[in-house]
């Protein structure tokens, strides 16, 4: 019976760990969460959000890249090629960064308010930004590099100098033998490849630019993602601090 009624008593009984509407992420108000620095934000509507970031975040990626290539890129299916649509490269690097950007800010306010409802430094949130900062500096510079490249046809590039071989006479053989044989035309080596190499183009060099970014981002991402999950979340709030102070 008393089990049944420390049951009743709970905010929500089927989420125990929620003990009223400040740490409900159903009655959260996301646009402060996101955008307010000066509030507090308690763990589960931290974790909730940190959540829909990461989806968020996804989504327009995949959006984004699709935009740039005009393939339809999820990161865990093959690339579809999208019928009679060629890409629009530049649209699509300008969401990648307002996407990167926007979202960086977001989850730093976030870290900003959970923090300070944990009592601590809220300067600890700008650790969330190295990431991106790594990423867009690392991205930039493939892409001023790539740009060098834009309009040089690989086919066209000076071949290596080849030392010339001279005629030796082989074994059995009189000199004129020997020189027919040297100067006879060699058969032609196979192409490995798939065709005449392409140029680079500013289309292309935006759409690779994207691509290595992200690739950059994904490394250093991961520690933020251990530091958001270990340090950030699971601090207790200060109140609670108050009545047991070996609480983590």
């Amino acid at each position: 019976m008393s089990t049944i009624e420390n049951t009743t008593d709970l905010y929500d009984p089927e989420h125990p760990w929620i003990s009223g509407p400040e740490e409900d992420p159903t009655k959260a108000n996301w646009l402060s969460e996101f955008t307010n620095p000066a509030g507090e934000t308690s763990k589960p509507v931290f974790l909730r959000g940190q959540s829909l970031l990461g989806i968020f975040r996804y989504l327009m990626l995949v959006v984004s890249f699709t935009l740039a290539s005009g393939t339809l890129t999820v990161f865990i299916l093959p690339p579809f090629k999208i019928p009679g649509f060629d890409g629009l490269p530049l649209v699509g690097m300008i969401l990648f960064l307002v996407t990167f950007i926007l979202i960086a800010a977001a989850s730093v306010v976030s870290h900003v308010r959970r923090l300070s409802h944990a009592g601590r430094s809220p300067f600890w949130a700008l650790f969330i930004t190295l990431p991106v900062v790594i990423a867009l500096s690392g991205g930039l510079l493939m892409l001023a590099g790539m740009n060098m490249q834009v309009g040089l046809d690989p086919s066209k590039a000076k071949p290596k100098p080849v030392a010339e071989k001279t005629a030796t006479p082989e074994a059995g053989k009189t000199d004129d033998a020997a020189v027919k044989q040297a100067d006879k035309p060699k058969p032609a080596a196979r192409s490995r490849g798939r065709g005449k190499p392409q140029p680079m183009t500013q289309e292309k060099a935006l759409t690779n630019a994207m691509f290595m970014t992200f690739v950059i981002w994904l490394v250093p991402a991961f520690f933020t993602m251990l530091f958001s999950l270990i340090f950030v979340a699971r601090r207790e709030d200060r109140t609670k601090k108050k009545l047991n102070p070996n609480v983590f």
